[in-house]
């Protein structure tokens, strides 16, 4: 039996990828898409969504709670969304419960790559929707085995 003393936060992951798990390029973003920030809007709703002040300067314009914080991986509430375009997840792996990843289904140059192996998590839905800048978008929602 494993005991803990302290409460492990729970939070929902968004990131946004390339076909190669790529995040970022030189500083920016690969892609931005006026349609994914609708969809994501819609996703999030209105609970809160976490972010560092890179993804705020274009997100948080859509977003109804959109939490700005350098530390937005370890602040996270519990069940809050978070949005990851610029960080290694790294240690706070354990606290994903929820992991949703949109693609660009395209390779674009990355120096940036998403680190978390899925294989804790399972598939348990997919959709894809016409962006204003892609054809199709691939939207992933897993959840943690």
């Amino acid at each position: 039996m494993v005991l803990f003393s302290a409460k492990i936060k729970i939070m929902r992951l968004i990131v946004i990828l390339d076909d190669n798990n790529g995040m970022k390029f030189g500083r920016r973003r690969q892609s931005r898409d006026s349609l994914l920030i609708e969809h994501m809007s819609k996703l999030v709703g209105e609970k809160p969504i976490w972010m560092n002040s890179f993804s705020g300067r274009l997100f948080a314009k859509s977003m109804q709670r959109t939490v700005i914080s350098d530390f937005f991986l370890d602040a996270c509430g519990d069940n809050d969304y978070c949005l990851c375009e610029t960080k290694q997840i790294g240690s706070s792996a354990e606290k994903i419960r929820e992991l949703i990843v949109y693609k660009w289904n395209r390779v674009y140059p990355s120096d940036l790559k998403f680190d978390l192996p899925l294989e804790n998590f399972f598939l348990k839905n997919s959709e894809e929707f016409a962006g204003s800048s892609h054809d199709k978008i691939t939207v992933e929602y897993y959840e943690r085995i």
